[in-house]
């Protein structure tokens, strides 16, 4: 059997790396994967232990891999890393070739409208190039880089489209290991893979708005309340296929390609993925789903991820998944999310490489902020802010504040140039001023928890100002917090789960350092009542201060 360390010397596969030693634990992490013999590995690895690599090695010991991500950004960070994969994105993202003002997502291409660029490509597959219009007409880009992916060595893909490739077309399914990175994400993928949606425009377009103003949302008698859905789940599949019927007979009856057509062509597709995710619905929904029925549309969605549907439309499409990030909920928890046992799990920890002095976590309570506590609490918060920002003047700091309602209040409260904020549109192009400016700035935002790096002098200073319970006006939010002990454990431990997030934006490597401080009770409360919900290498580095 080939030895790690070979694995990562072949230059051919990682040119970038086989210059270069393993970093402290990383070949321990991909042989303890590479040895399980469980269907699914989580290895949690903090900030710095190299992820990428480790989940390329454990490809490596396979013939067939794929490694999944859940944003383009981190596509092109795989590939730019590691040069020898490729990457494959979803139809949108590919120009098309007969109609260079779209994309091959609104490609017209059908039996009734042959196009060229598609029959290139078919030729070459078949390889009949001689017989072909190859010599006049470039295959399809995005047809193409299918092909070139499904025979890569490593296959980089993100999350929504493998889901979409291995249940509707089947080309990416049979993979021997499946890494997943940033696996903590992979749960919210499921859950809106199977939950199905009708818009106000959708359910008006189907004919089925006034039956959808009419459904219950909730009944003593569950049993009459799932059949009512399921009629209602039947009556528009109904629909459907005869609006796709109505669809393609027009299409088909069309002699050339006129822009009616183009849009009859782009409205079946939109029309055949809705009947695709009723189909979905009917196959599987049962006492655990629930239904939101809200102002602007209709959403069905389960609970929980059951078994049956995590096995159907995941676990059943590789021999083997890799789940990596830098945290994850406990064992239970997060068997529960994915639908699994615990006995299907195999875990390895890798704790954090930095010193414990370059990463400090003061949890210095100055406030309780509940829903009920907010008006009194927040005129506490300010001068708590004040205090630790004013006594480091030269630094740049983010401070987590949870909402834009609070963002906008610390700003404005602290009627200080130096903190700056941003709204839902200006996001990136606040962050970007921040990043570029060499003022000691202090970013108030409610949504840079995840995803953001903030190294070296770009951040030495995190705030953590509120805790950052999910909404419980989120309708499954409140079920799943109400409907068991699970439900509560799950609740506090994303709450702690996304403070660790937070709190790791600034320190991104062994000489990097940052303070961090969090000032909302809720947190320290979380902490002290269930220490097991975080990694021990983050609690080492907690110190707890009475406040002031």
């Amino acid at each position: 059997m080939i030895s790690i360390d070979d694995l990562k010397n072949i230059k051919s596969e990682f040119s970038h790396y086989s210059a270069f030693p393993f970093r402290h634990l990383q070949a321990e992490a991909a042989q303890f994967a590479i040895n399980s013999t469980k269907k699914i590995v989580v290895l949690e690895a903090a900030t710095g232990a190299g992820k990428s690599l480790i989940g390329m090695i454990i490809g490596a010991s396979v013939s067939k891999m794929a490694y999944l991500v859940h944003s383009k950004v981190l596509q092109n960070q795989i590939t730019g890393d590691f040069p020898e994969a490729t990457s494959l994105f979803g139809r949108s993202n590919y120009q098309c070739l007969a109609n260079p003002d779209q994309t091959c997502e609104q490609c017209s291409h059908s039996k009734f409208n042959v196009c060229a660029h598609h029959k290139a490509y078919d030729d070459i597959i078949k390889d009949n190039i001689s017989n072909s219009l190859n010599d006049a007409f470039d295959p399809c880009p995005y047809k193409m880089q299918k092909a070139n992916t499904l025979m890569a060595r490593f296959k980089v893909l993100n999350y929504d489209y493998f889901l979409s490739e291995v249940n509707y077309i089947g080309k990416f399914s049979g993979q021997h290991t499946v890494i997943v990175d940033e696996a903590d994400n992979l749960e919210g993928t499921l859950i809106n893979f199977v939950t199905l949606t009708f818009t106000r425009y959708a359910l008006r377009r189907i004919g089925m708005d006034e039956q959808a103003a009419s459904l219950k949302m909730t009944s003593k008698n569950k049993s009459a309340l799932i059949d009512s859905w399921k009629e209602f789940g039947q009556q528009s599949l109904c629909q459907v296929n005869i609006i796709i019927k109505r669809i393609n007979k027009i299409i088909s009856s069309s002699k050339i390609m006129t822009q009616q057509v183009e849009s009859n062509m782009d409205e079946l597709k939109k029309v055949v993925r809705l009947k695709e995710k009723i189909t979905l619905f009917l196959d599987n929904v049962d006492d655990t789903w629930m239904l939101d029925n809200q102002s602007d549309k209709l959403i069905f969605r389960p609970l929980w991820m059951n078994s049956g549907m995590a096995d159907k439309y995941l676990w059943n499409h590789a021999d083997k998944f890799v789940l990596m990030s830098a945290s994850f909920y406990p064992r239970p928890i997060l068997a529960k999310t994915l639908g699994l046992d615990t006995d299907d799990i195999d875990y390895h920890m890798i704790p954090s490489q930095f010193p414990i002095g370059n990463r400090p976590v003061y949890v210095a309570p100055a406030v309780n902020l509940t829903a009920k506590t907010l008006e009194v609490e927040i005129p506490k918060l300010i001068p708590a802010i004040r205090s630790i920002v004013d006594s480091r003047p030269n630094v740049k700091g983010i401070i987590h504040a949870v909402s834009y309602s609070l963002s906008h209040r610390i700003v404005g409260m602290m009627k200080d140039d130096r903190y700056i904020t941003h709204n839902s549109d200006n996001r990136q192009q606040i962050l970007d001023l921040f990043m570029k400016s060499d003022l000691p700035l202090v970013l108030v935002s409610p949504s840079l928890e995840r995803g953001t790096s903030l190294a070296d002098d770009l951040c030495r200073l995190v705030i953590i100002a509120k805790a950052p319970y999910l909404s419980l006006g989120d309708k499954i939010v409140s079920a799943r917090l109400y409907s068991s002990r699970m439900g509560s454990d799950w609740y506090k431990a994303t709450m702690m789960l996304t403070v660790l997030q937070m709190s790791g934006r600034a320190v991104r490597s062994a000489t990097d350092y940052a303070e961090c401080f969090i000032l909302d009770d809720q947190i320290q409360q979380a902490i002290t009542s269930r220490p097991g919900f975080l990694p021990s290498w983050w609690i080492e580095a907690c110190e707890f201060r009475l406040p002031d």
